[in-house]
């Protein structure tokens, strides 16, 4: 059987060998809005601007994530998020991952709109560039000291292209652009804790969510099956001593857990065990 494209998270569906996650979801439907709205010539009607929005036009509201410019950036931004979207979404699980997206498109969509109510004409948003740049960013706040490109630092990575999209604001003077996204930008980094992720950066006001254990697996029916027992010789049968499980299995009921409920769901112990059992195989593959 030939394996899936993509087999890093849980899946809503398959098409063919493709596994189709929240994020690969989203990339999907954004890339085909993106395509239809190039040619066929109603792509700026998709735009959120306040203006419009208060006008009438309130469909601009739910259409501004899906279509942008169809160019090599576009293509660029679409990449990046499915790329560290995939991540993140592993952390999370598919349905954490749908809601996230949801209070970023939330988040994004009513900083803008209040902006743009105070500095008319300031605000504008439209296609995926918006939660690239957080989901880019979040992963940089995740694990900050770790090598990025040409082996720099993460968070010097993250402060440069922070720094060039400030200093892009205000070369053009976009001072309600700019105040939109730091808005924006703080409060992605409020959900993100809410949701478990940058559980180490306290300054981020909010207690990060305890994330709900889904239910155990109920047993089949084979299991669940009375089994006869076995023909003994003597008068009392010997104690049966399970065998517990193997290091494979272990890590593979662990791995399991955090596909079905994100690594924030595995326990400080749990955690400690798959640090265990991953040195121990690293070891033993390199012996």
């Amino acid at each position: 059987m030939s394996s899936p494209i993509w087999s890093g998270g849980d899946p809503w569906f398959r098409i063919g060998r493709l596994e189709v996650t929240t994020t690969i979801g989203v990339t999907l439907l954004a890339t085909i809005a993106t395509v239809l709205g190039a040619f066929g010539g109603w792509g700026a009607r998709t735009v959120f601007t306040a203006q419009q929005v208060l006008s009438g036009e309130l469909w601009r509201v739910v259409t501004w994530p899906w279509v942008d410019g169809l160019s090599a950036w576009t293509i660029l931004t679409f990449l990046v998020f499915w790329y560290f979207g995939n991540l993140v979404e592993r952390e999370l699980g598919r349905q954490a991952m749908l809601r996230f997206l949801l209070e970023i498109w939330a988040m994004a969509t009513a900083a803008h709109l209040l902006v743009g109510l105070i500095l008319p004409g300031s605000t504008l948003l439209f296609g995926l560039g918006t939660f690239q740049f957080i989901l880019l960013l979040l992963f940089i706040a995740e694990a900050p000291r770790r090598p990025f490109l040409f082996g720099i630092p993460a968070w010097v990575f993250g402060a440069i292209l922070l720094g060039l999209q400030i200093l892009q604001y205000l070369a053009l003077g976009a001072w309600g652009a700019l105040v939109a996204e730091l808005v924006t930008l703080v409060g992605a980094a409020v959900v993100a804790r809410r949701h478990g992720l940058l559980t180490d950066q306290d300054w981020i006001p909010g207690r990060p969510r305890q994330r709900r254990k889904k239910a155990e697996r109920r047993p089949t029916a084979a299991a669940r099956t009375p089994q006869a027992p076995a023909a003994t010789s003597g008068r009392h049968r010997a104690p049966s001593h399970r065998r517990g499980p193997s290091d494979e299995e272990r890590m593979d009921e662990l791995l399991d857990k955090i596909n079905r409920s994100g690594f924030g769901s595995l326990t400080a112990k749990e955690r400690d065990e798959l640090t265990r059992l991953a040195e121990r195989r690293r070891s033993q593959s390199g012996s």
